[in-house]
């Protein structure tokens, strides 16, 4: 609260701030000026039983929650179209506020994978919306608080932020929000409170389309980020570079529309040095884009803004002399630490520049970058951009990668693949490599102690270590490569086994918070009925809110169909102890399950009509079964099924209605990816195994 009484400048205007938390809450929390609402799990931390991930969730919510008393309760939007303006930046600032608190979460690195990478796949699709979009009636209200209102928006917050500096930023904050307490506000608002912000700070320059870009030079805000907000969607930024005598380099702009049928053949499938930048014509949208860059003999990962691309530039730019490479050999990089909101794209020979460079020496690139290149690569390698077999050789320096962030980027392209596979002849090969590439990932923690017990050994004899308990992102480490591990590596497997066995034998559970939902989960997916009950009857008993969610989501882990079925009829069975709020905890888990993938989506049509009394029409909760149950459907049947079930309810569907439009595309593009992409994974697999 103080901190962000700085921020804004302004002092908190209310004699206190009550918390508090509901036992039963359909939403995460509420902002309620000077009362707040929360979820049990958004606020209640338990030192004994609460995880790392636990206590940075109760942070964050906190964080974003306080953040609404002023924006959002001291200046109000006008109307439902710039609820942006309250949801983007409460999930920008949260991240500032915690990294005030605790600089050693690394929150603002953590921003990247979290909000920007996860976004840029809504955003891809058609069905995505424009930031500042017309509400017109209530059932369109709960259909925008969605990942575009939060995440888009504080991803173009953050990109604003660096491109004004991070002064001009503060001062139009504080201006706007001085300007316009206890009253409505607009996004014009503060577009005009930022652009005066930076005369006062760099006097009155007006910065023009085709001026040199200094940044004393005032930035039209307004212009700039109504092509952010009123556009849906996202710029692809492609650099090709010609090399040898005749050194250059040119950018270009489309609109990133990866599912398309009518895609480029992928760069890199024939030798020519051509690139593929996705559909473009006269009527496609163009950004306001700030462009930061380095290469390998600069290195400069500061994001200053270098350049800009304007919606009036021709198709391509030339980039100056001052900023390309003297030699062919150095790697070029755009959007360092990814501060802008867009993809890149290069040319064949730069990309080969980049992944060799990983491959040799990975730290001369800087940690969210290598994040970066990671999640485009497999993007631009889903989307026929780009042959996979770069995105794939680009995973082979991960055995000396130790930080979180690019592992992050790479496991959750990684659970996409395993999603589209897993019920395919390909998938034991996928799984083979999946386990070569976590081995040395999870030999750094194997012999870490997964309990909270002490004066355990090492199979050498050492003393066994716990991980430190404030080091946030090497927990998050240790719980991906162990939760990655249990599924591909035995040893894995059967040590979470023993530990669980031990817990049902002594009645005494030591499992280390971070770990226990992993533990839980390979225990049932590998146990027996008895394993299963005997969980359950824990839950019936747990008191603690972070472990009655870890336990629901486990239980859905099993292989056991009949457990699955039986389980979901529980969730809306009132002698049972599941919780209005979590009954989404149930469906998700078991419809990510690939053994009750169809008993999900077949218990949604039989029982539609009980799911959606029960939840009512303008719940959040219907668009996220809707969307879980259909995930990972790559089929044209199963598409069929999902269009027959919406066509039958489409009239009364609630707040669901966007939800099935995003899930029938999604459903589209997975069934795309396999057309393009399951042979040209057969084949570098096959390749791999014969080396």
């Amino acid at each position: 609260m103080r901190y962000y009484e700085d921020f804004f400048g302004i002092e908190y205007p209310l004699p206190k701030m009550d918390m508090i938390a509901l036992p039963d809450f359909n939403a995460g929390a509420m902002e309620n000026w000077g009362l707040i609402t929360y979820r049990e799990t958004a606020m209640l931390y338990d030192e004994t039983s609460s995880s790392v991930a636990n206590k940075q969730r109760v942070a964050v919510v906190v964080a974003h929650e306080l953040a609404h008393q002023w924006f959002g309760n001291l200046v109000t939007p006008k109307w439902w179209d710039d609820l942006w303006l309250n949801e983007g930046f409460a999930s920008y600032v949260e991240y500032i506020g915690v990294d005030h608190v605790e600089p050693q979460w690394r929150m603002l690195d953590q921003f990247v994978t979290e909000e920007v990478h996860d976004v840029f796949k809504m955003d891809a699709l058609s069905s995505s919306h424009q930031i500042s979009i017309p509400v017109n009636n209530p059932e369109e209200i709960s259909g925008i608080f969605d990942r575009i209102s939060y995440a888009k928006g504080a991803s173009i917050i953050r990109m604003m932020n660096h491109f004004l500096t991070e002064r001009v930023f503060r001062i139009g904050l504080q201006r706007y929000l001085r300007a316009l307490r206890y009253s409505n506000a607009e996004q014009s608002d503060l577009w005009s409170h930022l652009t005066e912000a930076q005369r006062l700070v760099f006097g009155s320059t007006q910065l023009g389309a085709n001026k040199s870009k200094e940044a004393q030079e005032i930035i039209d805000v307004e212009r700039v980020m109504n092509s952010w907000t009123l556009e849906t969607g996202f710029p692809l930024v492609t650099l090709t570079r010609t090399y040898n005598s005749t050194k250059s380099a040119i950018l270009s702009q489309s609109k990133y529309q990866p599912y398309k049928q009518n895609a480029s053949k992928p760069n890199g499938t024939e030798s020519n040095q051509t690139v593929a930048t996705g559909s473009k014509s006269s009527q496609e949208p163009k950004w306001e884009i700030p462009i930061s860059l380095t290469w390998k003999s600069e290195q400069n990962w500061d994001p200053k803004t270098r350049l800009w691309m304007h919606q009036n530039d021709s198709d391509q730019i030339t980039l100056s002399e001052s900023m390309i490479p003297s030699s062919d050999s150095d790697w070029m990089l755009l959007n360092v630490n990814q501060v802008g909101y867009y993809r890149v794209n290069y040319d064949l020979q730069n990309w080969i520049l980049l992944i060799e460079q990983l491959n040799n020496d990975h730290k001369q690139i800087s940690t969210i970058n290598r994040a970066q290149l990671l999640d485009d690569l497999f993007e631009l390698a889903r989307s026929s951009l780009i042959h996979y077999k770069y995105a794939m050789e680009a995973t082979k320096y991960l055995h000396a990668e130790r930080d979180y962030l690019p592992w992050d980027s790479v496991l959750i392209a990684f659970s996409y693949i395993d999603d589209m596979l897993q019920r395919t002849p390909l998938y034991g090969d996928w799984k083979d490599y999946i386990a070569h590439v976590i081995e040395p990932y999870y030999n750094r923690y194997k012999e870490l102690d997964w309990t909270t017990s002490t004066g355990a050994k090492t199979s050498d004899g050492q003393n066994r270590t716990s991980m430190d308990s404030n080091d946030a992102l090497e927990q998050y480490n240790q719980v991906n490569a162990i939760g990655w591990a249990c599924q591909v590596n035995e040893h894995c497997v059967e040590k979470a086994k023993s530990i669980f066995s031990n817990w049902r034998r002594t009645g005494k559970n030591e499992i280390t918070p971070g770990l226990r939902y992993t533990i839980y989960c390979t225990a049932i997916e590998n146990g027996n009925k008895e394993d299963w009950q005997f969980l359950w009857k824990v839950y019936e008993k747990e008191q603690n809110a972070s472990e009655r969610d870890r336990i629901l989501r486990a239980l859905g882990c099993t292989k056991e169909m009949w457990i699955l079925s039986q389980y979901l009829e529980w969730v809306f069975d009132k002698t049972k102890p599941i919780r209005r709020q979590d009954g989404a905890y149930v469906f998700r888990t078991i419809a990510k399950n690939n053994h009750g993938r169809d008993i999900a989506f077949n218990f949604m049509r039989e029982r539609w009509q009980i799911i959606k009394e029960y939840y009512g029409k303008t719940s959040f909760t219907l668009g996220n079964l809707i969307r879980s149950a259909s995930a990972s459907m790559n089929t044209q049947v199963e598409l069929q099924h999902l269009v027959s079930f919406f066509e039958a309810n489409k009239g009364d569907v609630g707040t669901g209605k966007r939800s099935f439009m995003i899930a029938i595309e999604e459903v589209e593009s997975n069934i795309l990816w396999k057309n393009r992409n399951y042979k040209l994974l057969e084949d570098w697999l096959l390749n791999w195994r014969t080396k």
